[in-house]
């Protein structure tokens, strides 16, 4: 388990409230981030914290194009378990290995 260091938790920060329904609100997008967060904190050294915050920044790119009526209409707004879900795919495949 590591300790996420202020510009992990930033970008966090900016991947949650991608998907929050409501980006002004900011205990909203906190609540989103706790999964994100607790993924990253299990990460077992920073090698492993930084494959998984790059799975999550390309999650984040992946979500870009879209609207937010096309996010609500798939069914991704305020859900962090289906972005994590995603990611983790994503960092499975860029670390050879099972996601975690």
């Amino acid at each position: 388990m590591i300790t996420v260091d202020a510009d992990a938790r930033r970008k966090i920060l900016t991947y949650a409230a991608r998907f929050t329904s409501d980006t002004a609100d900011a205990v909203a997008v906190v609540v989103n981030a706790g999964a994100l967060l607790a993924w990253l904190e299990e990460a077992p050294d920073l090698t492993d914290a930084q494959s998984r915050i790059d799975a999550m920044h390309r999650q984040f790119c992946g979500y870009g194009p879209l609207t937010p009526s096309e996010m609500a209409a798939l069914r991704l707004l305020d859900d962090p378990c289906e972005f994590l879900r995603r990611a983790k795919r994503l960092y499975a495949f860029a670390t050879a290995g099972e996601a975690r």
